[in-house]
């Protein structure tokens, strides 16, 4: 197992902890497991990339992970903080189905979780990530509104790119890779999955 693989499953392994502090209402926990996990998203591309073990399977097994993780934290959110049930509750929705939404449509398409890793979606991490992280510090759900828009649009270019691709591609990086590689017939990038 390389490193960039061992740093994102260590990123799986929060999901449970995610949620027993939302269940037992232990914030501080919450945060810090978040934090954990969105710098392990940050950094296991880099570090694959660093020690060249960037591969197909390492983004297969880096989708299962965000997936994982994507779902579960702001669902877990939810159960934490009940102001995001009341008045912030369609913001709660938009965010929970913009991120179930690609992984679905690429299960359905390609039998697998797509593991497109683009620009916008990284955008989307730091936006709402941010926003996440002041509202816990004592910030309004305010906050998280911007992150929830980028979130969306991500969202949408996930799904264009799932609709241009003809068979399962890892890190496309946007919508024009995906459309430029299916003019072509090729894959988005040099490596490819049957």
């Amino acid at each position: 197992m390389s490193l960039a693989d061992a740093i994102t499953l260590s990123r799986l392994a929060v999901v449970p902890g995610l949620v027993v502090a939302a269940v037992t209402g232990a914030t501080t926990w919450f945060t810090g497991l978040v934090a954990f996990a969105l710098l392990t998203d940050a950094i296991d591309g880099r570090v694959a990339r660093w020690r060249g073990t960037a591969g197909p399977r390492g983004a297969w097994l880096d989708s299962i992970a965000d997936a994982a993780f994507y779902l579960s934290a702001p669902t877990c959110a939810v159960v934490l903080h009940p102001e995001l049930r009341g008045e912030h509750a369609p913001l709660a929705l938009t965010v929970v189905v913009a991120l179930a939404t690609p992984p679905v449509a690429g299960w359905l398409r390609y039998r697998r979780l797509p593991a497109y890793h683009t620009h916008l979606a990284r955008a989307a991490e730091l936006t709402l990530g941010g926003g996440f992280f002041l509202f816990v510090l004592g910030g309004t759900p305010w906050l998280l509104y911007p992150g929830a828009v980028v979130l969306v649009l991500s969202t949408v270019e996930e799904l264009a790119i799932t609709w241009a691709l003809t068979a399962w591609t890892p890190d496309v990086p946007s919508i024009l890779h995906a459309l430029r590689s299916s003019r072509a017939g090729r894959p988005a990038l040099p490596f490819h999955l049957p």
